[in-house]
C-alpha cells in the first residue's frame, strides 16, 4: 500500500513534523510506502490565480497541480496532517484542498448532481490546542471530512490529539507520538 502523506506547518520542528515521521516510519516498517508531501518545503503556492480559475472551466489545471494530481493517483491512501489554527486547517492546506481537488478530477457534476471520484482510504492526522469535546470535533474537523467525502472519499480515519500546544507537557507530547505511531497500522 502507497500512502501519500500531506504535511501543513511552516516550521519543520513542529511537533506536527513529528507526528507524521513517526506515521511514515511505521508505515514503512510495516512494508508499506509513503510519498511525503510537506506543503511549505515544497513552497506549494495555496491562491488560486484568475487564470488558474478560467483553466478549471476547461478541467484544465497548471502542471505543479497535475503534478500533485498525479502523486495521489499513484497512492492507495491519503493522510493529511496539520494544527488546527483559529478552528481550521492552516491556509496552505486548505489552498491545497481546493487547487488539488477539481472537477473532473476528485469530483463531477451531471443532472443528477455531484459525485466523487476518488476512492482513497483517507486518514486525518490532527493537533488541536483545546481539550476534547464533541462540539469542537464537529466544528474543527467536519468541514474538511465533507470536502473528502464529497470527493468520493469513504473510508475516513482520524487521529486526533486533543490539548496539543506549544509548550505542552512531556507526557501528552509522548502520548500523541504513539498515537501517530499505532494510527499508522491502519494504513501499512
Amino acid at each position: 500500500m502507497r500512502t501519500l502523506l500531506v504535511v501543513a506547518h511552516p516550521d519543520p520542528d513542529a511537533l506536527i513534523h513529528g507526528l507524521a515521521d513517526r506515521f511514515a516510519s511505521r508505515v514503512k516498517a510495516l512494508g508499506g510506502e509513503v510519498d511525503v508531501l510537506d506543503l511549505h518545503k515544497d513552497g506549494f503556492d495555496p491562491v488560486v490565480s484568475a487564470d488558474e480559475y478560467a483553466l478549471w472551466r476547461e478541467h484544465k489545471v497548471p502542471d505543479k497541480i497535475a503534478a500533485c494530481q498525479q502523486r495521489l493517483m499513484a497512492a492507495d491512501n491519503l493522510v493529511l496532517a496539520w494544527p488546527v489554527w483559529w478552528a481550521t486547517p492552516p491556509a496552505m492546506l486548505q489552498g491545497w484542498l481546493q487547487r488539488v481537488m477539481t472537477n473532473g478530477f476528485a469530483f463531477s457534476f451531471d443532472e443528477n448532481g455531484a459525485h466523487g471520484l476518488l476512492s482513497h482510504k483517507t486518514g486525518l492526522l490532527v493537533n488541536v490546542g483545546s481539550p476534547n469535546s464533541a462540539s469542537l470535533s464537529a466544528q474543527y474537523l467536519e468541514p474538511i471530512q465533507g470536502v473528502l467525502k464529497y470527493c468520493g472519499v469513504t473510508t475516513l480515519k482520524t487521529c486526533v490529539n486533543w490539548g496539543i500546544y506549544p509548550g505542552a507537557d512531556a507526557e501528552r507530547v509522548s502520548a500523541a507520538l504513539v498515537a501517530a505511531e499505532k494510527f499508522a497500522e491502519e494504513f501499512a
